[in-house]
């Protein structure tokens, strides 16, 4: 099998899942690692895999067939420990999965909420993880996963962990860490490895010409701080990734995985991690 590591840009909203989107958001990118430097074989919403089914269940379906060695998600994948039900992240998803209204393919954030720590009321509470904690030193504002009002994660987080249970791919390094089980996912998370990188984190997504330009900064890098152009052959993909930031963030993801597999880790997992996850980062 091909090194294929496959980035996806995710969302809880419910209207980015149906099949007919005007703005996409959720993006899907597939690179290839060879010898040499990453290669960008393809980027396309989620709407365009393949198949009839809801794109939600598309994406099951395309994770389910594993042809790649790593896909990593921009979401939080878990919640503090002290949160996860019985500590263990398995039973979590069994409950979760329960909960899962006819109408929509996961649950809505409040009610995820209500799930894992109903004492923290309707909204939840802006609590983080150790991995959160690590990138919050260095400027990167991640969301909560228990926080359930504005630009809370527990949306993502319920819709991720949906997604994880019902493809059943082990995840690193929750349930894959050593040795490691292919194929698996991988938590990404686009802003804390640009400021790895040294370039635009923040105001790059948008249409103005600021964002513009910090997109183009990604794409092209500095002579002090090489850009992911330089990181990796995009291909004829340029046009589509200065349009998006949706896109790019998908791309960016593919790292993610790659650190993993390269053992490339720029903050390896330490402390308590077993049932709170760990956002893998390029170095």
């Amino acid at each position: 099998m091909k090194n294929i590591f496959l980035g996806i840009d995710f969302s809880s909203d419910l209207r980015m899942w149906r099949k007919n989107v005007l703005r996409p958001r959720v993006w899907i990118a597939a690179a290839e690692l060879n010898s040499n430097k990453p290669v960008l074989l393809s980027i396309m919403p989620v709407q365009k895999l393949p198949g009839s089914d809801p794109p939600f269940q598309r994406l099951v379906k395309m994770l389910k067939k594993g042809d790649y060695v790593a896909a990593a998600i921009d979401a939080p994948f878990s919640i503090p420990e002290n949160y996860v039900p019985a500590r263990k992240f398995h039973f979590m998803l069994e409950l979760l999965s329960k909960i899962i209204p006819r109408d929509r393919p996961f649950p809505k954030g409040p009610d995820f909420v209500n799930l894992v720590a109903p004492e923290l009321g309707f909204h939840g509470k802006k609590l983080f993880r150790n991995t959160e904690k690590v990138w919050m030193k260095y400027g990167v504002i991640p969301r909560s996963p228990l926080w359930a009002g504005p630009r809370g994660g527990a949306g993502l987080t319920a819709a991720v962990t949906t997604l994880i249970h019902r493809s059943k791919i082990p995840v690193w390094p929750i349930s894959t860490n050593k040795p490691l089980i292919k194929p698996f996912l991988a938590e990404a998370f686009p802003a804390a490895q640009l400021a790895r990188w040294g370039l635009p984190f923040k105001k790059y997504n948008g249409s103005s010409q600021q964002a513009f330009k910090n997109r183009q900064k990604i794409l092209n890098g500095t002579e002090e701080t090489p850009g992911l152009k330089k990181r990796l052959n995009i291909n004829k993909f340029e046009a589509v990734l200065l349009a998006s930031a949706d896109a790019l963030d998908a791309v960016i993801c593919t790292f993610a995985g790659m650190a993993v597999f390269t053992n490339s880790l720029a903050l390896p997992p330490s402390g308590a991690f077993h049932a709170e996850g760990w956002i893998a980062v390029h170095r």
